[in-house]
């Protein structure tokens, strides 16, 4: 061995301290790792963001005839369509986040393996190209409300708020959901099926206000739900004056506790 030579011992405590250092460092790759996932998803796609549109707007016709016209449910001061839009946007930003960061070290196995870097990069990267999906959703929201003669008001300028949960709360998920089927193959399928039954007792096709009523004391249950606060929270941002109202400050603290804990222990 030569003089020059140097040898570092990293020690597991060091790496705690150092952690949030080295992905501030390497922020210059987050925005690589963000973009080169943007342009595959879009690479080579002959409708590009139709497809975007497509999903969400299905699960629209969806629960308005099942909801809105085979059962009936109210809608309160707002149409049918715009109030299951206004949950399904938020609902899509989150599992697009939940299902691409489950999967990141698992399909980027060839770059972690040849080169160093805070593997927390790959979970936060899926974050940005959703957030360009989701402008291109609320966009299209927009435009359903405008169609319907349902305006926002002065809370829309509180949308950051529940997207910011939201991201929050799809990173802790997948962050748990990456690190585990790094080693067992079946998470990958494990949050599929998780993300199932989040879509199933989430308030997509109705308004919480009308479940609530019929669950009495089980309503807490419901709201340990972390998206059901966040969906709520956005409804009151974008929907015209008393077609939604605002969350119960406890369920939005139970919301945001949740998606700050999955983050830390993830």
């Amino acid at each position: 061995m030569n003089s020059s030579d140097q040898i570092t011992t990293i020690r597991q405590g060091q790496q705690r301290r150092e952690y949030w250092k080295r992905f501030w460092a390497y922020r210059e790759l987050l925005y690589f790792l963000a973009r080169r996932d943007f342009v595959v998803k879009y690479r080579q796609t002959m409708a590009g963001i139709i497809w975007l549109l497509m999903r969400p707007l299905q699960q629209v016709f969806i629960f308005t005839v099942i909801f809105g016209v085979i059962a009936n449910l109210p809608s309160g001061e707002v149409s049918y369509p715009v109030l299951v839009m206004s949950g399904v946007v938020i609902w899509q930003f989150f599992s697009a986040i939940v299902t691409q960061s489950s999967n990141c070290l698992v399909n980027n196995t060839n770059l972690i393996t040849k080169v160093f870097f805070p593997r927390i990069l790959l979970p936060v990267g899926t974050v940005a190209p959703n957030l360009i999906d989701l402008a291109i959703n609320l966009i299209a929201l927009a435009v359903i409300m405008a169609l319907y003669g349902d305006f926002p008001t002065w809370r829309i300028a509180f949308l950051p708020i529940p997207i910011m949960l939201a991201g929050f709360i799809a990173l802790g998920f997948g962050m748990w959901f990456s690190a585990a089927a790094a080693r067992y193959r079946d998470f990958r399928q494990l949050s599929t099926f998780l993300l199932q039954g989040f879509h199933l007792l989430s308030p997509l096709g109705y308004s919480s206000d009308i479940l609530s009523e019929r669950l009495g004391i089980w309503t807490f249950l419901y709201y340990c739900n972390p998206l059901v606060g966040v969906i709520d929270l956005t409804r009151w941002c974008v929907l015209p004056a008393g077609a939604a109202d605002l969350p119960h400050m406890g369920m939005l603290a139970i919301s945001l506790g949740f998606g700050l804990l999955l983050i830390y222990s993830g």
